[in-house]
């Protein structure tokens, strides 16, 4: 029997900004009622109706962020969930290009995500795709992208009888677009997304608030903080920080010191953040014809 899994997919500052994001938080099939309920009950004991990156400028909000890192942590430890990042930069030589289609690049990047955290699981695994509605994205086309890539065989030699044997990567049992305010775990991939993101953009930014903060004894947001931070930034801070600390005590791997930003040296860990680099010299992200 095929092992299936689930991943809910949502992005983070796709247009209009240097750093972009996308996140695909998986896990077992047989455990989506259960996944649901649990963020569903952080939501309403936080009393957020709707987790949003976009919206954490507040204590309520940071309070269901950190409830929601802190179950995710733990579940990546001992219950089979992966979060997978990728993170671009729209200034490298691969986006830094003439009439770039960022709604095309965005579909390149989802294939190259959800390719990778799919392969990473058992082999002939079975998915559902619940990516958060895009109306301006080909889900057809990456459908049978993705379809085709699954069906690719991984070869083994046997030591005893030497003799070749292949299994299917993965299969592709659905892909369809839901709406992130009635999916929670949509919303934990939002803040994910959201904090991949914000740590690379604001990397410099965040060293001088820990210097600051750590200097007087609190890293809880304070109207007497730094005047130079908004108070949407100091929350968010806040979050990463927590967010670094526990992927260090549970050692996930996850490192914000080695760059000043989220990382993840091995890709293998349940938690990965990847930031994406051309791969070749004629790696370049799609254009728009004039």
């Amino acid at each position: 029997m095929h092992v299936r899994y689930v991943a809910y997919t949502d992005e983070s500052n796709i247009t209009a900004v240097r750093y972009r994001s996308i996140c695909a938080f998986s896990f077992p099939l047989e455990k989506l009622q259960s996944v649901t309920s649990a963020l569903q009950g952080i939501l309403q004991n936080s009393d957020v109706t709707e987790f949003k990156w976009k919206r954490l400028g507040s204590a309520k909000y940071r309070f269901c962020a950190l409830k929601f890192i802190d179950h995710a942590v733990n579940c990546c430890r001992q219950s089979g969930w992966r979060i997978d990042v990728v993170v671009w930069d729209t200034h490298d030589i691969r986006h830094d290009v003439r009439n770039r289609d960022d709604r095309k690049n965005f579909e390149r990047m989802f294939f190259h995500l959800l390719k990778n955290a799919m392969c990473r699981r058992e082999l002939n695994a079975t998915w559902q795709l619940l990516p958060d509605e895009k109306l301006d994205v080909d889900w057809d086309t990456l459908e049978d992208c993705l379809q085709s890539v699954g069906k690719w065989r991984k070869y083994f030699e046997h030591p005893l009888l030497n003799e070749t044997f292949s299994e299917q990567f993965f299969r592709l049992e659905r892909l369809q677009t839901v709406h992130s305010d009635s999916e929670p775990a949509c919303q934990l991939a939002d803040l994910f997304a959201g904090l991949a993101a914000f740590s690379r953009s604001m990397a410099p930014h965040y060293a001088r608030w820990r210097r600051d903060a750590s200097d007087q004894q609190s890293l809880f947001p304070s109207t007497s903080g730094n005047p130079s931070f908004s108070n949407s930034e100091r929350e968010r801070f806040v979050v990463l920080d927590h967010f670094a600390e526990r992927c260090r005590s549970m050692t996930l791997g996850v490192s914000l010191r080695t760059r000043g930003y989220l990382m993840t040296h091995n890709p293998e860990n349940p938690i990965n953040f990847w930031h994406y680099e051309p791969q070749h010299q004629l790696d370049r992200a799609p254009t728009r014809n004039e």
